[in-house]
């Protein structure tokens, strides 16, 4: 059984055997398979791979826990902080609340250059 402290190191090898043998496994097992992996992402802090599993769980019709989806969606608003890059954490929201597994996202973004604030609600 793969741990998340393995997931977490992010192992390609662990990884990528995990995501070989889920090809075959029932819709459960594969909920739980990538819940695991989605954990382990956010516990390493790498949310750009959290994102691309979260949207991989819901292209598959499986609705990640809140938990997941709260903690993938905060550790994207704090990426954004440090490289100012907002495309993926907005792509994500949309696709969330259109799937109604949250409410309306509030983005806020405060542009230095113009002294400007840009509010958008998804």
């Amino acid at each position: 059984m793969f741990r998340p402290f393995v997931l977490s190191q992010k192992e390609a090898g662990a990884v990528s055997r995990l995501l070989a043998g889920m090809e075959v496994m029932s819709a459960g097992c594969r909920k739980k398979t990538l819940s695991w992996l989605l954990r382990g992402y956010v516990k390493g802090g790498y949310y750009l791979d959290a994102t691309e599993t979260l949207m991989k769980m819901l292209n598959l019709g499986l609705y990640p826990d809140y938990i997941g989806r709260v903690a993938v969606l905060q550790g994207l608003g704090k990426s954004i902080r440090e490289s100012g890059s907002i495309e993926l954490y907005m792509k994500l929201c949309k696709r969330v609340s259109d799937m109604e597994l949250i409410g309306p996202c509030l983005v806020y973004l405060y542009v230095n250059r113009y002294k400007l604030w840009v509010v958008d609600m998804i």
